[in-house]
């Protein structure tokens, strides 16, 4: 049942704004279900005008908690915000201005360290690359990464691994 009441639209976007931070583009996707576009987009438009909804500070505080709380790298959090609707040119000022903020190469650092001791085992060839291709997959840049766990691993165990011994 979609409602055309501008109240009820409100008060549905409000109760969704209290629970966490969308991007203009999630909120519109859970509101176009209540009510004409029309409809939704003057109230987006109101939001905007009110500061309750803004794109750029959505991205720019997910980023820094996203990074600094959960490990996630940069390529990750961009990826996770281009498909919340955030625009392009948002997503590359937000996280141009959070890699600043945010030391990688120490969170990587201990990242790093945290997973080696779970391992509990020799510390091989086989755990490094596992634990590079999962650094990866968490939005880290090889070079980042690279220059990371040089700090933290034997001169040996990185010959090996540059070499592919």
């Amino acid at each position: 049942m979609r409602c055309h009441d501008d109240s009820k639209i409100f008060k549905k976007a409000g109760s969704l704004l209290a629970r966490r931070d969308h991007s203009r583009w999630e909120l519109r996707t859970k509101l176009i279900k209540a009510a004409p576009a029309s409809q939704v987009d003057r109230l987006l438009d109101r939001l905007e005008q009110l500061n309750l909804l803004n794109d750029h500070n959505y991205a720019y505080n997910f980023a820094l908690s996203r990074m600094h709380n959960s490990g996630w790298g940069p390529a990750r959090v961009r990826s996770y915000l281009l498909a919340r609707g955030v625009g392009k040119e948002i997503v590359d000022s937000v996280l141009e201005q959070a890699c600043k903020e945010v030391d990688q190469q120490s969170m990587i650092i201990k990242y790093a360290q945290m997973g080696f001791v779970r391992m509990k085992s020799r510390i091989g060839l086989p755990e490094v690359r596992k634990m590079i291709s999962h650094l990866r997959r968490r939005g880290f840049e090889e070079e980042m990464i690279h220059s990371a766990l040089r700090q933290i691993l034997s001169a040996r165990l990185l010959n090996n691994l540059e070499t592919g011994e």
